[in-house]
């Protein structure tokens, strides 16, 4: 937005009263926007407004509240200037631009379209269409995009960003720092597109290289922010809260922080003052409120954050994107509708074929809709930290299971280090032999939990188990020496009912001459 600057105008003065009066002079429109102080600009400009309206200080008004975020006081400003009978001809667009930050989408368009073409206009058509998912628009305003326009380019640059091509927004963007070397913010977007690309060793040396030069203080509060992004939250609790009032993001990053570490009371104090605009912060919000619900068992909080998710996966702007598909996939899973998740999971699958995150829900869902040979490739895929979780080796576990493969969930524990997860982990494939009518393994793992804690529940488990070999011998579904290893743990029992148990196995064995140890 290009305006003419607006200049009080000043009484002569001689240089008396002005050597007198220099420390007590007050600053002028100029002085605010050459320190990018857009709200000690707007205090001046309002203060000025309260004296007659006056159509270039509104200008200059919808101008600065504008860089300075306040979207909402600055379409305002515009809405009235447009109420008047003339004016500036490019105000439509600044009001679309106003729009577009504020989410509504359509309603940029729609104020765009209201002014003969300029070169800003195409810009705001171009993303206006990107956001509405109109692929001919985006096509069409692509081409009336600039190749010797910086800022067309930068938003050429930005629209591959956003689609995930970060290569070709990577060339775009060492062009345009070539040809304009003080455009040294551009290192930043490119530290972002090699983050993307997970070429973290790349990305570090960039935002590293800017921060010894001299920066203006959003620049530099903007650098450490990112920095803290790029190590994976390294120096968050010494950089991230002094930025909240001024970076949102810097909120939401420390939101994650906390969730990584597994802090999760803190991420939801948090929370308590965040009043979510954008779709990272409804998803912020609504994963801390799902792992509280989890963590405390608490419906209400797993409520929220599925409306939470629900609003981000049915926002216009984010119904058919990977985001929105995910989200909707995530509301879907806490109603436990997981024939719905899976709608939404393959729609996006191409695109996280190496996603360890993404192959564990997959799979966890799969299984939930008992398709257990897909969830245990599913599982199978994933190859990083996350098959070291309890969570992950329970899941492919009772997949193990389901598939007949009960050998493979019993390596499973037996290869489980830590004690607490390991005796969780024997409890549940103990149940699932059992459910699954794999009685052998069922029984063996009802012994094993009845060593570790001799409750009546365990040896119930393993005569039932027990009972259930015996049928599979008489069908000829196990060996004898599998029903005289299950007949060695009860006969090593001292319970009553252990004896009668026994006897009565081993009478059905002689009268049908089948020889048990």
């Amino acid at each position: 937005m290009l305006l003419s600057r607006l200049r009080p105008s000043k009484k002569k003065q001689s240089e008396d009263q002005t050597s007198k009066k220099k420390a007590q002079k007050i600053p002028e429109l100029e002085d605010f926007l050459l320190k990018r102080d857009y709200g000690g600009a707007c205090s001046l400009l309002e203060f000025g407004q309260k004296g007659g309206w006056d159509e270039t200080r509104a200008l200059w008004l919808g101008h600065c509240y504008f860089r300075g975020g306040d979207y909402k006081k600055a379409a305002d400003t515009y809405e009235e200037l447009m109420k008047k009978p003339t004016y500036p001809p490019e105000v439509p667009v600044y009001l679309g631009c106003c729009y577009f930050f504020m989410g509504m989408y359509a309603d940029a368009k729609n104020a765009a379209e209201k002014i003969p073409k300029s070169s800003l206009q195409n810009r705001l058509m171009f993303h206006a269409s990107h956001k509405l998912n109109d692929e001919k628009k985006l096509m069409l305003y692509h081409q009336q995009l600039a190749a010797d326009n910086v800022e067309d380019q930068l938003s050429l640059a930005s629209i591959h960003y956003m689609r995930m091509h970060y290569a070709e927004a990577i060339e775009i963007y060492k062009k345009i720092l070539q040809q304009n070397p003080s455009l040294v913010a551009l290192n930043v977007y490119i530290a972002m597109c090699y983050f993307k690309m997970d070429y973290f060793d790349v990305a570090q040396p960039e935002i590293e290289s800017l921060l010894r030069k001299s920066l203006y203080p959003a620049a530099r509060d903007l650098l450490n922010h990112n920095m803290v992004v790029f190590k994976d939250g390294d120096g968050a609790l010494q950089i991230l809260p002094a930025l909240m009032d001024v970076m949102p993001e810097a909120r939401v990053n420390l939101i994650i922080y906390h969730l990584k570490k597994g802090h999760t009371q803190d991420a939801l104090k948090l929370c308590d003052d965040l009043e979510p605009q954008l779709p990272t912060e409804f998803l912020a919000k609504a994963i801390t409120f799902a792992y509280w619900g989890q963590l405390k068992d608490s419906k209400e909080h797993l409520k929220t954050a599925e409306q939470y998710f629900k609003m981000v996966g049915e926002s216009a702007a984010e119904c058919d994107t990977i985001l929105g598909r995910q989200s909707m996939a995530s509301s879907y899973f806490l109603q436990g509708k997981y024939d719905e998740v899976l709608v939404y999971l393959n729609s996006i699958k191409a695109y996280h074929q190496q996603d360890d995150t993404f192959s564990f829900n997959l799979g966890q869902t799969l299984l939930m809709c008992k398709q257990y040979k897909e969830a245990e490739e599913q599982l199978l895929a994933v190859t990083g930290q996350e098959r070291d979780k309890i969570l992950y080796r329970s899941m492919l576990a009772r997949t193990l299971i389901q598939n007949r493969k009960p050998h493979a969930a019993w390596d499973l524990y037996a290869r489980t280090k830590d004690t607490k997860e390991a005796f969780y982990l024997l409890k549940l494939i103990a149940n699932d032999y059992y459910k699954a009518g794999e009685y052998f393994h069922a029984a063996k793992a009802f012994n094993q939990l009845e060593k570790i804690d001799p409750s009546p529940e365990y040896w119930q488990g393993k005569r039932g188990a027990a009972c259930g070999v015996f049928r599979h011998l008489c069908h000829g579904r196990v060996t004898p020496d599998q029903m005289s290893e299950i007949l060695g743990l009860l006969e090593r029992d001292n319970h009553p009912q252990a004896d009668f148990v026994v006897s009565t196995i081993r009478k059905w064995a002689v009268n049908h001459k089948i020889d048990l140890k």
